[in-house]
């Protein structure tokens, strides 16, 4: 069966990377950029919270926090993220790193209406970050705003030219609203940064089998020229002269 943009909606969307090389999804049937214990997602255990960190009495127990929250997440254990990042929202709630992380979690979530509105004050708080940028992408991939989606994608190849996993968003989002030649650019353009890739190469592959299932386009048959009709002149008779 030839696939089609259709059927792989999900699974690319729900496998796109948020930063870096981290596993942007829990699921395990993830295709892209996905971590390699992301298949052991039903057996990852949760983070037990620290009581201090949870209090953010100091930087050091809301770095040590953060981070436990960052682990839970490239492990593929999401829930236990997003319980430790809503507490934490609670006592650090303009702390640009919580809410970024916070957002790049519910996106994985694929909550993408609440990550969009933690990743745009993150922004705020630091728009120096490009993976706020890339992770702001896949949340409007997910709503199917794709022009949005690729304007955070630009934002974040600004702020990190050439960066892999952001090629790659940007080329899943070309895929999805059906821009295949714009993707194959962008992949191609990442296979070049990262140099051999399994992963890109998967990509690449799934794309030119999708190209090659497209229909031809239609040749318009030619139309035969029509021949105007003849042009008939009626003679007129001279008027007599005057006798």
């Amino acid at each position: 069966m030839k696939p089609s943009i259709a059927l792989l909606a999900a699974p690319i969307l729900l496998s796109l990377t948020l930063d870096g090389a981290e596993a942007a999804s829990a699921k395990s049937s993830c295709i892209f950029f996905c971590g390699s214990n992301t298949a052991k997602t039903a057996e990852a255990p949760k983070p037990e919270v620290v009581p201090d960190a949870l209090t953010a009495t100091s930087s050091t127990n809301l770095d040590m926090a953060i981070e436990q929250a960052q682990t839970a997440r490239k492990n593929g254990d999401l829930a236990g993220s997003a319980t430790i990042l809503s507490q934490l929202v609670l006592f650090a709630p303009d702390d640009g790193r919580v809410l970024g992380e916070y957002g790049k979690t519910l996106a994985a979530q694929g909550k993408s209406d609440d990550a969009l509105a933690f990743l745009e004050r993150a922004i705020q708080l630091q728009p120096g970050d490009w993976s706020l940028y890339s992770a702001q992408g896949v949340a409007y991939d997910q709503k199917g705003q794709y022009a949005s989606a690729q304007m955070s994608y630009a934002r974040a190849l600004t702020l990190k030219p050439d960066d892999p996993s952001v090629l790659n968003n940007a080329a899943v989002s070309k895929m999805q609203s059906g821009d295949l030649d714009g993707a194959e650019q962008l992949l191609l353009q990442a296979a070049n940064s990262i140099g051999e890739d399994p992963r890109v190469s998967q990509n690449l592959a799934l794309l030119r089998n999708l190209k090659a299932s497209r229909p031809a386009p239609v040749e318009p048959a030619p139309v035969a020229p029509v021949e105007p009709p003849p042009v008939r002149t009626t003679a007129v008779a001279a008027a007599p002269a005057n006798p």
